[in-house]
């Protein structure tokens, strides 16, 4: 939804905001410590992504460096990263309120770093409370050594 993102970059002049991906106008990143480090450098995430799968690994990689997301939370309802999403928590629901309420509430958020720095840290917890890879792993493996004797 290029029209959307577009509308928000036009009300955030003074913010550097990038869109990578196959057809966004910053190009594609290629490289997971290149994604990491754009994503930590980053204030938060813009996330729009309505026919998703609903895992997302992109929304995950936002939580797991602590940065919540400005997203449609109804994209996400019953699908995997729905639990990471908690409006003004850990995630800015770009359907709960009007466009300019939630320009207002990211100018706050940019003005005020601890605030935004509270959201932040609950992103991180989200994530850690709800995502275990190494445990994930384990499973996986155990499956794989059952059906493979």
């Amino acid at each position: 939804q290029p029209e959307i993102y577009n509308y928000y970059k036009d009300q955030f002049r003074d913010v550097d905001m990038k869109a990578y991906g196959i057809t966004c106008p910053d190009g594609t990143i290629t490289g997971h410590e290149q994604i990491a480090d754009i994503m930590r450098n980053s204030s938060l995430g813009y996330h729009v992504k309505p026919f998703g799968d609903g895992f997302g690994h992109i929304i995950h990689n936002w939580y797991a460096v602590g940065r919540p997301v400005m997203t449609y939370k109804g994209d996400y309802e019953d699908k995997l990263a729905g639990g990471l999403l908690e409006d003004g928590v850990t995630c800015l629901d770009l359907g709960r309120r009007s466009h300019d309420d939630t320009i207002a509430m990211v100018k706050r958020l940019l003005n005020e770093p601890e605030k935004l720095q509270i959201m932040c840290d609950a992103a991180h917890r989200r994530f850690k409370s709800l995502v275990d890879f190494d445990a994930e792993f384990l499973k996986i493996q155990q499956f794989l050594n059952i059906a493979l004797t």
